[in-house]
């Protein structure tokens, strides 16, 4: 299983474990979590406005479309490659799905933390044991 950013480019951690995919002759789970910010406003100004049931609609579709990127990059069989996705925190979202892989790579750009788009490596890493292989950017098979 590898966990994929909603926005940036698919690269490294993808293309390694879209690699040891082919390797092993696995099935491949890519993964991508957004959680929506709570409404909050500052001296009675609104800062982020609670989403609409079209705002929903658009990041189902954002995300739906990251999962068809993942899999035409991954260049896999249709069958050896699923896409799981869904709108809450990335870390533990990631956590729960990874009961179903026996590996996960997972990593985030160091420059930027965000919990409700980037899973935070230590939490996603402690609900899953020894299937975890945290990947650091510029690393190589």
């Amino acid at each position: 299983m590898v966990q994929v950013d909603v926005n940036g480019e698919l690269g490294g951690r993808v293309r390694l474990a879209a690699e040891l995919a082919v390797r092993f002759q696995s099935h491949l789970i890519g993964v991508s979590a957004w959680m929506s910010r709570p409404p909050f406003t500052v001296e009675g100004v609104m800062i982020d406005p609670e989403l609409t049931a079209a705002d929903l609609r658009e990041r189902s579709a954002v995300l739906k479309r990251r999962g068809e990127e993942f899999k035409a990059a991954v260049g896999i069989d249709g069958q050896r490659v699923d896409w799981r996705c869904s709108q809450e925190f990335p870390s533990e979202y990631i956590a729960r799905e990874a009961r179903a892989a026996d590996l996960v790579i997972v990593s985030r750009e160091r420059d930027v933390y965000d919990p409700y788009i980037f899973p935070d490596q230590a939490r996603s890493c402690c609900g899953l044991g020894d299937r975890s292989w945290p990947f650091r950017p510029g690393s190589i098979l």
